[in-house]
């Protein structure tokens, strides 16, 4: 039986955790094979990759030399 409504993961982040019928989702991703032991936890396999969100940048920095227009990304 799942009682979580979310979880945070190792880097901080929430997901949800949803369950309909006999399914359990992780965010969207299907929860395939659960309760699995192993010596330091408890693993449950899903159907898709879990990626933490994509980092937005915060400056461009960048210069127009001789029509050349040149810079980088800065990422907080």
């Amino acid at each position: 039986m799942v009682t979580l409504e979310s979880a945070v993961t190792v880097q901080g982040e929430s997901v949800s955790i949803t369950v309909g019928g006999d399914n359990v989702r992780i965010n969207d991703s299907l929860v395939i094979i659960a309760d699995i032991e192993v010596s330091n936890g408890v693993i449950h396999v899903i159907d898709a990759v879990l990626l933490p969100p994509a980092e937005k940048p915060v400056a461009v920095i960048g210069s127009r030399r001789a029509g050349l227009r040149t810079g980088f990304l800065r990422f907080g």
